[in-house]
């Protein structure tokens, strides 16, 4: 029989547990920030600003949501997710994830250091849906959806 060693650490009583600190977002909450740190980037390349989508804001919800209930972050889903919202299926559209940035601006600041990343940001993009859902983890989990439709 194996020997064991007792290993005892302090148990924190739950009024002892520290919140995550809350995000300082733009006017517009969450999507808000992420729409503003999106214009930045695309106003220092040219392009013209994006505006919220009510359609790609409830996917890119649902997404977070989704990843932050199972701790990862994946693709899976994609397009579909969006024409379910009711986007166009006609449509060109895009979608970036990420976990563990503190805040949208960090979380779009990381995607433009990444290739495939910074192309969404930077395309030919009219429409942005973007949100963050804190995970059981502590993290948060970001999504935000693109598209172009003229509708």
């Amino acid at each position: 029989m194996g020997k064991f060693r007792r290993i005892s650490r302090p148990i924190r009583p739950p009024s002892l547990i520290q919140p995550p600190p809350p995000i300082t977002a733009a006017p517009g909450g969450i999507p808000g920030s992420f729409l503003a740190a999106h214009n930045q980037a695309r106003s220092e390349g040219g392009k013209s600003p994006l505006v919220l989508d009510d359609r790609l804001q409830q996917a890119a919800q649902d997404h977070a949501a989704t990843e932050a209930a199972d701790l990862e972050i994946t693709h899976d889903g994609f397009p579909q997710r969006l024409y379910t919202a009711g986007y166009p299926v006609t449509a060109a559209i895009g979608e970036n994830v990420a976990a563990g940035q503190e805040t949208p601006e960090e979380a779009v600041a990381a995607w433009m250091n990444s290739e495939a990343h910074r192309a969404n940001i930077m395309g030919e993009f009219r429409h942005l849906g973007a949100m963050g859902v804190l995970g059981t983890d502590g993290m948060w989990y970001w999504c935000a959806c693109y598209g172009n439709s003229r509708t």
